[in-house]
C-alpha cells in the first residue's frame, strides 16, 4: 500500500468515525430500546461455504484530485519501481551493461525493461548487441 492510499483511506476513516459519532448524538435511549424490541430475534440462516478461489477486492480509486491538491501530492500517481534485471548478460565486444527501464516509445507502446550495451559508437549510435532472448517471444 502506498502513501497516497494510506492517507486517503485514514480520510475516509475520518469521516466515517464524524458521522457515527453524529448518530451516536442524534439517537435517543427510547428510540434504540423500540428498535432493538422490534428486530427478530432469530438466528441468521446457516451458509454454504463456497469452492474456489476468493474473488479479490475490487482496486482502491485512489485519493481525489481535490484531496492531492489539498495535501499538495502529485496529479499522476507515481509508478512502482522497475523489475530488478539479473545482470547476467555483458556485450560481448564492450563488456559492458547497462539496464533500459520500462517505458514508453515515441510510438506510445508499452515496453518492458531490457538490457542494452551502453557503449556509444562513432556515429552517435548505440552498439547494438543484445543478450539472448529467453521465454517466447510475444
Amino acid at each position: 500500500m502506498n502513501d497516497d492510499t494510506a492517507i486517503a483511506m485514514g480520510e475516509q476513516l475520518e469521516r466515517i468515525a464524524v458521522a457515527l459519532e453524529q448518530i451516536v448524538a442524534y439517537v435517543k435511549p427510547s428510540d434504540l430500546a423500540a428498535f432493538n424490541a422490534e428486530a427478530p430475534r432469530t438466528a441468521p440462516e446457516p451458509r454454504q461455504a463456497t469452492s474456489g478461489p476468493v474473488d479479490p477486492e475490487p482496486p482502491f480509486p485512489g485519493p481525489s484530485p481535490e484531496f492531492r491538491q489539498s495535501r499538495d501530492l502529485p496529479a499522476e500517481p507515481v509508478l512502482p519501481p522497475a523489475p530488478v534485471l539479473p545482470l547476467e548478460w555483458t556485450c560481448p565486444r564492450h563488456h559492458k551493461v547497462k539496464i533500459v527501464p520500462a517505458g514508453i516509445s515515441k510510438a506510445g507502446k508499452a515496453y518492458p525493461a531490457f538490457l542494452a550495451c551502453p557503449e556509444q559508437l562513432d556515429g552517435g549510435q548505440y552498439c547494438q548487441e543484445k543478450p539472448p532472448q529467453t521465454g517466447p517471444r510475444r
